[in-house]
């Protein structure tokens, strides 16, 4: 392989890769059922159109909770987001008492929808692959 053909394969890589990252995801995108997965343990959030959520988390293959809500979409420096009524996520040692829950939905590298509590912790849109990001320990 040439040097010329290894610099053009590496330019399109890396815009690629910028591409995908850092856009905004259209609301039309928000619809949809996000994952969180521990190892015995699983949260969701199915993100209906119109306004409303259904919030479940098992453990154990048992379902401890299953709440319904309302969200918004609201902006934040250009970008669309998601504003979760009365939510608290379940999957976390440091929980939080329920509240507002704002979010930008972010693309990951490899294409998939995330709505990150922190930076390593995200829920995951479901694909017909499945989906679902696991826990961290830290």
């Amino acid at each position: 392989m040439t040097c010329d053909l290894k610099r053009l394969l590496a330019a399109a890589a890396g815009a690629l890769l910028l591409a995908s990252c850092g856009t905004h995801v259209p609301e039309s995108e928000f619809p949809g059922i996000y994952v969180l997965k521990e190892a015995n343990a699983q949260e969701t959030i199915k993100v209906i159109a119109g306004g409303t959520y259904n919030h479940r988390v098992e453990r154990d293959g048992v379902l401890i909770l299953d709440e319904f809500g309302y969200w918004d979409k609201d902006y934040y420096e250009g970008a669309p987001g998601i504003t979760f009524k009365s939510f608290q996520v379940n999957l976390r040692a440091n929980r939080k008492p329920k509240g507002y829950w704002f979010v930008v939905p972010e693309r990951s590298w490899r294409g998939s929808v995330l709505l990150c509590v922190e930076d390593n912790l995200c829920f995951e849109k479901k694909t017909d692959g499945g989906g679902g990001q696991t826990v961290q320990e830290q």
